[in-house]
């Protein structure tokens, strides 16, 4: 006898106040990432502008996928947003990452 489960179809356009909530997260986003860009050139501290673009880069990615999937079936560019998404993520981990190399050779005493 087979069992039935309940489906629940969620949108997440029911939880999401607008699209223009959205729109000023990502407006948001890349003014902080300008600002950033700014602040590094003028004062020659913080982090540069190239460190933090990969990771900047994925999350505004994901808000744009949210974006286009708002009422719709995961979509080929939805996808490919996510897809890239997770590429640049996994770039910004790997700049991040510490190199084995270079710590063994600071743990080295001289």
């Amino acid at each position: 006898m087979p069992v039935t489960i309940a489906r629940i179809d969620l949108h997440v356009s029911q939880w999401l106040p607008g699209v223009w909530v959205l729109d000023l997260i990502m407006l948001g986003l890349i003014a902080e990432w300008l600002l950033l860009a700014v602040w590094h050139r003028t004062r020659a501290t913080g982090p540069s502008p190239s460190d933090l673009a990969a990771g900047l880069a994925a999350g505004l990615l994901l808000m744009l996928a949210l974006r286009l999937n708002l009422d719709q079936q995961l979509t080929g560019p939805t996808l490919l947003l996510l897809a890239g998404s997770g590429v640049l993520h996994l770039i910004d981990l790997m700049r991040r990452w510490p190199r084995v190399e270079s710590a063994r050779k600071e743990a080295l005493p001289e």
